[in-house]
């Protein structure tokens, strides 16, 4: 039995706020099993065609729940575990679930320890990408406080309408990039709003590049990065896969934060490499390169002080001039 607080109350705005409601939570679920999501969500794609997936792709509800998205929306459950999931927040999940049309139920969704879900369309990792990319673009730059919902919202009143939206961040710190790929509802959308030169987000004039594009400048500089000899990758690019695609780089995924191990000689916070001439050259700060800095800067009483001497002293010379 559903809570009072999920069903919205009682009441015309009780109802259409459990519709609400309602709507959004199968709208989730969907998007993870939606060609946007699917085909570079490493885990979920495991899930749905490793070598322990179910025969017919289906994951289970309550593992979905238990994403930070879901347990956001579901407004309960710390931590990563499906456990921490209530079997009231599933039940709700699975009875949002019956009337889709892009995922089905499997199993009983009364048991809610055991019902699953599964896509219903065929799936073709390949073919996905490939549709996605076409209707996709790259945008640049973007303040560091910037929302999915906030792009989203910018691009549908500027009559832009898009299918999902997806920040850029740095690998290893998660640290928001600046810069987002932006899914479009077609392909003539993505072009329609690469068009435009006169977009503004957040005050800022708002650059577009369709992904294929961004896609051909990635692997030149990764060619030309190889051919120079630098074998390392480029940092600038962590957060895109072999073929220059997005991947998901949640903190389940990536690295942990935290100092780097001493080497070299070099201090806990760098790495100490030798230049040409042998010897040590300084060791790099360990930070991640790209990182959006604003500082804030209060004005303090020495410049204050500062200008009114100054001001004093001109008040003085303009009297001895006077004199």
């Amino acid at each position: 039995r559903l809570s009072r607080l999920a069903r919205g109350g009682r009441g015309p705005a009780g109802a259409a706020m459990a519709e609400a409601r309602e709507a959004r939570l199968r709208a989730q679920i969907e998007f993870y099993f939606s060609d946007s999501n699917l085909p570079i969500d490493k885990f979920l794609l495991d899930a749905v065609q490793g070598d322990d997936a179910a025969e017919d792709g289906s994951v289970s509800l309550k593992t979905l729940c238990s994403f930070k998205k879901m347990r956001e929306m579901l407004g309960g459950g710390k931590g990563g575990a499906a456990a921490a999931v209530g079997d009231d927040k599933v039940a709700e999940v699975a009875a949002a679930l019956k009337d889709s049309a892009e995922v089905a139920l499997v199993g009983d969704a009364a048991d809610t320890s055991a019902v699953k879900v599964r896509r219903v369309a065929p799936f073709d990792v390949a073919a996905a990408k490939a549709a996605v990319e076409a209707r996709s673009c790259y945008a640049a730059p973007l303040p560091r406080g910037t929302t999915i919902d906030a792009l989203r919202d910018f691009f549908d009143a500027e009559g832009l309408m898009t299918r999902s939206a997806r920040l850029r961040r740095h690998a290893r710190s998660k640290d928001f990039r600046g810069s987002a790929f932006i899914e479009f509802e077609s392909e003539d959308g993505a072009k329609a709003a690469c068009a435009k030169d006169t977009l503004k987000f957040d005050g800022a004039p708002l650059k577009l590049q369709m992904q294929a594009d961004f896609k051909a400048a990635v692997i030149a500089a990764r060619k030309a990065r190889a051919e120079a000899g630098k074998e390392d990758p480029d940092p600038a690019y962590d957060d895109l896969d072999e073929d220059a695609h997005p991947i998901n780089v949640g903190a389940e995924q990536g690295a942990a934060k935290g100092k780097r191990k001493r080497e070299d000689g070099g201090d806990a916070g760098g790495k100490r490499s030798k230049g040409a001439d042998g010897k040590a050259k300084a060791a790099e700060p360990d930070f991640t390169r790209g990182l959006i800095v604003a500082f804030d800067v209060p004005k303090t009483e020495a410049k204050e002080e500062a200008k009114e001497e100054a001001g004093a002293d001109a008040d003085a010379d303009a009297d001895a001039d006077a004199d």
